[in-house]
């Protein structure tokens, strides 16, 4: 004999009296007794009846039970939850079993023996079994993009950013080439001037031979080309000047393109598209490097013309490396180096090279960035969605009816799990609605995408030709009863008449709707699928699809709690404590092939439930029900108004394959075009429809209890404030997409339609490199600017670009070639070492004018 006592949380006894017992020797006794049952059994008298937590229903196995008598566990929501052998249903008695009717259980089979004999599993807190350490969920499951941390400029602070820098390098351009202009226009005038005087003065000489006119006449001539600016900077320079400014001007221009361009731009597109966006960057990054390099070199030029033209002038021994950079062939660098080694070799009191040494710093750091353009510019582009080419296809869309189409056998969408949410087309016209007894949607298009790969629908862009459209709008109203049955408890039937006034009915003399329909208790709601009686001089379809022979659908919703918003009538009922909430609801809940044109402009996820204790359809729900224009966008995709309703339908016969009827009729599995049979009840609960059967009064035939994803998309919009119109239409359109995906491999007709995805390619979806990049060129621009003017105010004896003209001023100076003479064999060192030691250790080396040109002179 083995005595048991579980947690008394999860199994209790009606009477304080009494004990759980479980009995492994002699009786097999299992449940509460006044007395100790386990050796002769529990008299009938003593028997006491066993009940459990409602959250630990399902726990425990059914124990075995004597004739005449059969096991309950009574579903929670009732007034008890009987655990036991019982001779009459306890579960159809609120969970009660009459004294007179409570049986003993027994446990005489070994996993019978070994559940309730274990004392870990009697207990709501038992270990699992396990291997390693495991980590317990506290909600519901979410995701967290992994967000690399990266400086980003958001697209207005970026616009303001590029536009500054750009229209900057514009104006430093337009101001120092008008003043190049003013100046060199200046300058001519004052040349004729000065020429005038001159000839003048010359005509009052005592002796033109004894002047020496001829030489003088050649030497004007030259001091007249070297007074002018433009001739002193050099054709070639200029050129360089202008063709590589124009250059990078234009590739500003084309790199704002790239980042600020939009997917309607065909250009733009194809150049996306195609994946030819890395090479554009690489080439223009290219492009603008070369140009720099150019205008570096003539900077590097300017440069060594501001040191050797300076009242300092340079150290000898640098003469050699630093007037030949004045042809624009050097770079930047070399000249900082040589500068740096000026600075290091001269003496304190020559060591003025300050603005020169500034300038020069940042020429080259600026140089140096632009060699990494290809590196900032790269870093902005990354993958994103961007709408591709347009193509023409073939689809199969639907059943073609041709020859009585194969349709795949299937019934029971109610009862079965929506393997997922698909996205859909939606075109929405909202009615304006002043009468609060009903609830309309409002016309509401669907059109189903004809692709089964879920990423197909996700990426989907634009869709123009035909396609099935689901007619998903739904209207609700506030009916009066009549007729109702006197309800006496839960489980059980309810049957009387729904009307509605003459106004509000679609089908015209139709007012009364009678019903049969089955009722649980507080919690789960009822839709009682309702067949109308059609006659021939009366509609028979509310579709919105011109020619529709099909027949529409009526629900009445039953509600056991009151309602607060449109389209209900509360009433009391029966031994329900609240009153009960009434709905009847038409739905057309037809299909036809239309023609028909869909766009997005962004892909799309589509949306999944989620479960923890309970399902959570917020995701799901946002995208059926229409939000706010201030909420986020939804994810399905915009249908334009179909130019005609008119489209392709059913034959007569034929019953649209979308919609799920309840029953288990032959038109069911047939798809006859019949209504769908009336008085059937679908149960919104979460529990199987086996499980609720014992818990019905009577016996039940005409009952399904829907999936527990259906009945929670139901319950939460509801829950959520919407209305039972919006509730009902949710459901109709995710049964249909089921039926829908279902019957897809069937599929045999084809049509034409032009499609367009989103493809995953790099563009720029950042802009701190191209920034980057702009603001180096402002600064760039402003160096080499304040350069050209240090040039042509600074200096009068070098001509930019000119090789010959820089050695003749070294070559023709006598004083500079007794310092170098026998140095052509000669390495630096020996040069410099010679400057030391000799008298020309301190001296310093400047450009002058002398008779009548410039050299080279040391001092």
């Amino acid at each position: 004999m083995t005595e048991s006592t579980p947690n008394s949380a999860l199994l209790s006894c009606l009477r304080t009296t009494a004990k759980f017992y479980v009995c492994t020797n002699q009786s097999k006794f299992l449940g509460c007794c006044d007395v100790d049952p386990c050796a002769n059994g529990c008299p009938q008298e003593s028997i006491s009846p066993t009940y459990f937590d409602q959250d630990s229903y399902g726990r425990f196995p059914d124990a075995s039970c004597g004739k005449g008598s059969n096991f309950f566990g009574c579903t929670p929501g009732q007034s008890f939850t009987y655990y036991g052998c019982c001779k009459s249903n306890p579960c159809a008695n609120s969970g009660i079993c009459p004294a007179e009717d409570v049986a003993p259980a027994y446990i005489d089979r070994p996993e019978q023996i070994a559940f309730y004999t274990n004392s870990s599993l009697m207990t709501d807190n038992y270990p699992p079994l396990t291997t390693s350490a495991v980590a317990v969920a506290t909600g519901l499951p979410s995701y967290t993009p992994s967000v690399q941390k990266q400086l980003r400029i958001g697209p207005s602070v970026a616009r303001v950013s590029i536009g500054t820098s750009g229209l900057m390098i514009v104006v430093l351009s337009v101001v120092l080439v008008t003043w190049i202009i003013y100046r060199n226009i200046i300058s001519s005038m004052r040349l004729v001037s000065h020429n005038e005087r001159h000839n003048r003065d010359e005509t009052t000489s005592v002796s033109l031979s004894t002047k020496g006119y001829a030489p003088m006449d050649i030497d004007q001539t030259s001091t007249s080309k070297k007074s002018k600016e433009i001739f002193r900077l050099g054709k070639k320079t200029l050129y360089v000047l202008l063709g590589t400014s124009l250059t990078i001007l234009g590739v500003c221009g084309f790199l704002a393109f790239l980042w600020f361009g939009r997917p309607t731009n065909t250009t733009w597109s194809r150049i996306m598209i195609n994946g030819w966006a890395t090479r554009a960057v690489s080439l223009s990054a290219l492009i603008l490097r070369t140009s720099i390099d150019f205008q570096a070199a003539i900077a590097t030029a300017i440069l060594a013309s501001l040191l050797l033209e300076n009242a300092v002038g340079t150290h000898a021994y640098h003469l050699a490396s630093i007037s030949p950079m004045r042809d624009c062939t050097s770079n930047p660098f070399s000249f900082a180096y040589s500068l740096m080694m000026e600075t290091w070799h001269s003496a304190k009191r020559y060591r003025r090279h300050y603005i020169e040494g500034i300038l020069a710093s940042v020429l080259v750091i600026t140089t140096i960035l632009m060699q990494f353009t290809s590196t900032f510019l790269l870093s902005d582009l990354q993958s994103g969605p961007l709408k591709g080419r347009q193509s023409n296809t073939q689809i199969r869309t639907g059943l073609s009816f041709v020859n009585k189409s194969n349709k795949i056998s299937r019934t029971g969408t109610w009862t079965s799990s929506p393997p997922f949410y698909p996205v859909f087309g939606e075109y929405h016209e909202i009615t304006p609605q002043t009468d609060k007894s009903m609830a309309d949607t409002g016309f509401l298009l669907r059109t189903l995408i004809p692709y089964s790969v879920a990423e197909s629908r996700q990426t989907l862009s634009t869709y123009a030709g035909n396609a099935l459209v689901l007619d998903a709008r739904v209207t609700c109203h506030a009916p009066s009863i009549q007729d109702l049955n006197n309800v006496t408890g839960h489980y059980n039937q309810l049957q009387g008449t729904a009307s509605i006034s003459e106004g509000a009915s679609p089908f015209p003399g139709m007012l009364d709707y009678p019903f049969n329909c089955t009722v649980t208790g507080p919690g789960i709601i009822t839709l009682c699928q309702i067949a109308p009686t059609y006659n021939d001089t009366g509609r028979r379809s509310t579709s919105s699809f011109e020619g529709s022979t099909s027949y529409s659908t009526v629900f009445l919703v039953i509600r056991p709690e009151t309602s607060a918003s449109d389209g209900w009538l509360d009433m009391p009922l029966g031994v329900w404590k609240n009153p009960t909430s009434f709905s009847l609801c038409f739905a057309p809940w037809d299909a036809s092939i239309l023609d028909v044109s869909l766009s997005s402009p962004q892909n799309r996820t589509e949306p999944q439930i989620q479960w923890w204790k309970t399902f959570n359809t917020s995701t799901l729900l946002s995208q059926l029900i229409p939000s706010p224009s201030s909420s986020p966008e939804r994810p399905i995709l915009t249908m334009q108004k179909p130019r005609s309703l008119r489209g392709d339908l059913p034959p007569d016969s034929e019953r649209p394959f979308l919609q799920s009827d309840a029953s288990t009729s032959l038109a069911t599995e047939s798809r006859v075009n019949y209504p769908l049979a009336g008085n059937w009840s679908v149960l919104l609960t979460q529990r199987p429809v086996l499980l609720m059967l014992q818990t019905f009064q009577t016996d039940q035939s005409r009952i399904v209890s829907a999936d527990p994803a259906v009945s929670a998309i139901f319950s939460d919009a509801l829950a959520a404030g919407h209305s039972v119109a919006w509730a009902l239409s949710s459901v109709i359109t995710v049964l249909s997409s089921v039926n829908y995906y279902n019957q897809q491999p069937a599929f045999d007709r084809l049509d034409d339609a032009a499609v367009s995805f989103f493809e995953t390619v790099l563009y720029p979806r950042n802009y701190v490199g191209l920034v980057v990049v702009l603001w180096t060129l402002v600064v760039h621009f402003g160096v080499l600017a304040g350069l050209l003017v240090l040039f042509v105010t600074q200096t009068r004896l070098t001509l930019l670009g000119n090789a010959w003209a820089a050695f003749v001023q070294m070559a023709g100076s006598g004083e500079l070639r007794g310092f170098v003479d026998g140095a052509s064999f000669k390495t630096d060192e020996d040069v410099l070492e010679g400057f030391r030691e000799g008298r020309g250790g301190g001296l310093r080396a400047r450009v002058v004018a002398k008779s009548g040109g410039a050299e080279v002179v040391i001092r």
